[in-house]
């Protein structure tokens, strides 16, 4: 069985309680895969923004692991379906 996409959710409408959270959540995981000797490769992550169409501010939300920028897209693929940010 392969375990190759991986999935969480920060919610907030402030975009540094949201980058902390998030990084904090990556940590997490991090330490998670590291645990079960497990290799989680940041280069290949990235995070998607959800909006709505009223609310499509410039959150600037820095999220950094292991001085590695993990990168926003406007739209993904996870489990085969394809997500885009509204």
């Amino acid at each position: 069985m392969f375990a190759d996409d991986l999935a969480f959710i920060v919610s907030d409408k402030d975009g540094t309680r949201t980058a902390v959270d998030g990084n904090r959540k990556l940590q997490v995981l991090v330490d998670r895969f590291s645990e079960n000797s497990l290799y989680f490769n940041l280069k290949k992550t990235n995070y998607i923004r959800f909006h709505n169409v009223q609310n499509r501010g410039d959150m600037n939300i820095g999220i950094e692991f292991d001085d590695i920028h993990i990168e926003l897209k406007p739209s993904l693929k996870f489990l085969g379906i394809g997500l885009d940010e509204m």
